[in-house]
């Protein structure tokens, strides 16, 4: 793993990827699973609290609604086909496929779940009224 790795303090995974880690795909494989890590703890911080902080909820908002539809895709138009081609049947890629393709759905279920959760609260949409000029603030 190149230095660039360490970038990440928790709390600022949720940023988005740096371009330049595309040069080094284990890098970014890396700091997309970091990326991940911190939203699913800022989920369990924000279901924690009667008031979720507004800044750490937006930033969710925006990783589950603009990066993790990026991220999924490209592991299944990117990733996936480039496993298929390189593994060899003793490597048992398929069962691993499997699970990262019941994974993927689960994540997109749970994504969803989540943003209607999280956008039919009223402190949030005040708060994407003020950060985005998005939501229904009356």
């Amino acid at each position: 793993m190149s230095d660039e790795s360490h970038y990440y303090r928790r709390g600022d995974a949720l940023a988005p990827i740096a371009l330049q880690l595309l040069g080094n795909p284990i890098d970014f494989l890396v700091d997309d699973h970091v990326q991940k890590r911190e939203a699913y703890g800022s989920l369990d911080r924000i279901a924690a609290t009667d008031s979720p902080d507004h800044v750490d909820t937006l930033d969710v908002l925006s990783f589950l609604k603009l990066e993790l539809p990026l991220n999924l895709a490209d592991e299944e138009e990117s990733l996936f086909p480039l496993m298929i081609k390189r593994c060899e049947t003793e490597d048992e890629i398929g069962q691993v496929f499997s699970k990262m393709q019941r994974d993927h759905i689960y994540d997109v279920q749970g994504a969803s779940e989540f943003i209607l959760t999280l956008e039919g609260m009223d402190t949030i949409r005040l708060a994407m009224k003020e950060r985005w000029g998005l939501g229904d603030a009356g």
